[in-house]
């Protein structure tokens, strides 16, 4: 009776500490993926917010260089009558 008491007891305790070390390993992959995860949804959003404000700095940039263009035209024009008015 002892000696199955013993290796029950054992048994038991063998297997405890089994299911405590896959306890262990299994939070610990948990917590290695949450990790992975919260790294890759941060890129994700540092990657869709770099990329609204590439977005944003071309169209700027765009208009900015639309506008300079008109700008410039515009001074041209200006510049080519207030000669040709002089002339006259």
């Amino acid at each position: 009776l002892y000696r199955f008491i013993i290796l029950f007891c054992y048994r038991y305790v063998i297997f405890s500490v089994y299911l405590y070390r896959f306890i262990i390993l299994f939070c610990y992959r948990y917590v290695i993926f949450s990790v992975y995860l919260f790294i890759i949804l941060f890129c994700y959003r540092y990657v869709i917010f770099s990329v609204y404000l590439y977005r944003f700095i071309i169209l700027f940039c765009y208009r900015y260089v639309i506008f300079s263009v008109y700008l410039y035209r515009f001074i041209i024009l200006f510049c080519y009558r207030y000669v040709l008015f002089s002339d006259i």
